[in-house]
């Protein structure tokens, strides 16, 4: 079965997003504080690293999908070099995430979640180049 650059997309969004809960869990679990500080952030009680990744993976999902499969489309129509393509990939998904962190007011969450979306995004790229 042959899939679409649309499908390799999606599958890379999810595969993305649950890399993403891992490390933000884990970043929490070995971060220097508790995030969500209740002082901070007006929260009840701290989050934890199972409530973060559950976080993570139910609210981010189906944007994660949808956002691989718009990018695996976009991507498969360019035809450019690796690195256009790459750059076409990393600029929107790089970028979504440092605003997430921003409008969260977790930015000690973002380089944990860049760093499997830079990933995801060279594996897209390389994937749907590869036909």
């Amino acid at each position: 079965m042959r899939l679409s650059a649309g499908q390799k997309g999606a599958l890379v969004g999810a595969a993305n997003v649950l890399a993403v809960a891992i490390c933000i869990a884990l970043a929490i679990a070995h971060g220097p504080r508790d995030v969500g500080d209740p002082e901070e952030l007006g929260y009840i009680a701290p989050l934890f690293p199972r409530d973060a990744f559950a976080l993570v993976l139910v609210l981010g999902l189906g944007p994660g999908i949808l956002a691989g499969w718009l990018l695996g489309r976009l991507v498969d129509g360019v035809r450019a070099p690796a690195l256009t393509r790459t750059l076409a990939l990393a600029v929107p998904s790089l970028l979504v995430v440092v605003v997430l962190g921003v409008l969260t007011t977790q930015p000690h969450l973002i380089v944990p979640a860049l760093l499997p979306t830079g990933v995801a995004v060279l594996a897209l790229e390389r994937w749907t180049r590869s036909g």
